[in-house]
């Protein structure tokens, strides 16, 4: 088999799973309660010959934020003079971006290397009990092992995909440190249907005599956080949760993800770094009194916080002259609620310009549950500038993705259900929505908007779906992702 970096995309996506095998999985981990670790990763990494003893990790779950508390952590702690590793899901543009070593995607060349040494030991050691290569997502996690095992890092941050108990990632036997970032309602259908169950879900990564902490959390998911803290963690003085606040040492710090909700986000990463390093170090926690203190705040840690880099999160790209976007990935209710303050109170607080919302979200989701939070930011702030246009796009950027069907305009599509939804629900509060085939179409359509309306601004929202968000990157910085090339 050939083995450059595009034969690695190839096989690599000749590993996503149909919705069969999907279905059949859920049911699965639905029904074994006990299960702590998704099924046969623990023979992966033995037939890999991944020491995880010898990984030093930070383990985050969580519903919100979770992403965004991982980057800051990363940056917090290389900043501090470590060499880091960082594996997060889902990515926007190169499969790259999942694997980073001190804030970089792993090269081309490095991916392909690492890919096909992983693909030839897996094919060189199968067994009757497992005859296959693993799904998409276990095959990632396990590349990301590799890759952070054999760069000789001092700290690996670890995102959960999905839940906590069964995810992949839960090989890891001991962390250094584990949390929770907010919960919410996402995933339903893997997680369950209630924040307890959810909660008993991300909890999973809680590991005996490895400290835990979480962002503040609903009364019954939290307790539910604690009860299992106790099981899990078992030893004192570890075995109790603490729960970090938005700190108000961080009220007159520059942050460099924008939004009044990423000061969680922040706080967590500051708790998770300074058990890391303490515990690193050998230095006493104190975890019952454990808190965040001014003296925590040196000079490598704020900068770290000052020169996170994460795209897609409250990130903005100009276009042109006049159009500006406001881009976040936000796919949760609650996390919709906080992009639409980011942008209306922070970013766009004068009447003045045009004001733009294009919009859609994956299948398994509520367009409505995504809209409602502008219809309700628009309730309580009448006074507030509205959307002057609606726009579903689509997440096609390069035509080549053989992955994608283009929009049919002429065949009914999961977008015009999200019109119609938009339709139903919008009252006078959200603008008429219209439906584009793709993104360079939303951004040709953007530009008319702007050539229609001279010396104004046109303000963007890109929002509901990081696929969407992923895709405007691509067009809007005018290249085609390495992940498509031909």
């Amino acid at each position: 088999m050939p083995e450059s970096y595009a034969d690695c995309l190839r096989a690599l996506n000749s590993l996503q799973s149909n919705s069969d095998a999907i279905k059949a999985w859920i049911d699965t981990r639905r029904i074994d309660l006990e299960a702590t670790l998704a099924k046969g990763m623990v023979t992966y990494v033995n037939r890999l010959n991944i020491d995880l003893s010898k990984m030093s990790i930070i383990h985050v779950a969580g519903t919100k934020g979770k992403g965004s508390t991982c980057a800051f952590t990363e940056s917090i702690i290389r900043k501090n003079g470590y060499k880091t590793g960082l594996f997060t899901s889902p990515h926007l543009v190169s499969v790259r971006e999942r694997i980073r070593i001190n804030g970089e995607p792993v090269s081309q060349e490095d991916f392909a290397r690492y890919f096909w040494k992983v693909w030839h030991e897996l094919d060189a050691s199968k067994t009757e009990e497992q005859p296959n290569m693993p799904g998409y997502f276990s095959f990632l996690t396990l590349l990301a092992l590799k890759v952070f095992s054999e760069e000789q890092l001092d700290c690996v941050v670890l995102e959960v995909g999905i839940g906590g108990r069964t995810d992949a990632t839960n090989v890891v036997p001991f962390p250094l440190v584990t949390g929770v970032t907010s919960l919410g309602f996402d995933h339903q259908n893997v997680l369950g249907n209630t924040l307890l169950e959810i909660a008993f879900e991300k909890s999973g990564i809680f590991k005996r005599g490895v400290p835990a902490v979480t962002s503040p959390q609903p009364e019954d998911a939290l307790e539910t956080l604690k009860k299992r803290a106790v099981e899990l963690i078992r030893e004192e003085p570890f075995k109790q949760l603490h729960v970090i606040d938005s700190s108000p040492l961080l009220e007159e710090i520059d942050l460099g993800l924008p939004g009044k909700h990423q000061k969680y986000n922040a706080s967590m990463a500051l708790a998770l770094s300074k058990i890391w390093m303490k515990r690193t170090k050998g230095e006493d926690l104190q975890w019952r009194e454990f808190q965040l203190e001014r003296g925590d705040l040196t000079p490598q840690t704020l900068e770290g916080l000052a020169t996170v880099d994460w795209p897609g999160r409250g990130q903005k790209i100009r276009v042109s002259e006049d159009i500006m976007l406001y881009m976040d990935g936000a796919h949760t209710g609650e996390s919709m609620q906080a992009c639409v303050e980011w942008f209306f109170d922070v970013e766009v607080k004068d009447k003045e310009g045009i004001n733009v919302l294009v919009f859609n979200c994956g299948n398994t989701r509520s367009p409505t549950t995504l809209l409602q939070p502008i219809i309700d930011y628009h309730l309580t702030h009448p006074h507030q500038k509205r959307f002057d246009h609606g726009i579903v796009s689509t997440n096609e950027s390069c035509k080549q993705h053989v992955l994608f069907k283009l929009y049919n305009p002429n065949q009914a599509s999961w977008y015009d259900t999200i019109a119609e939804e938009w339709r139903r629900v919008k009252g006078d509060l959200l603008p008429e929505p219209t439906v584009t085939p793709d993104i360079p179409t939303t951004v040709a359509r953007l530009r008319d908007i702007s050539e229609k309306n001279p010396g104004k601004k046109v303000r963007v929202l890109v929002a509901g779906s990081l696929y969407l968000v992923g895709g405007f990157l691509e067009v809007v910085k005018n290249h085609c992702p390495d992940d498509l090339s031909q």
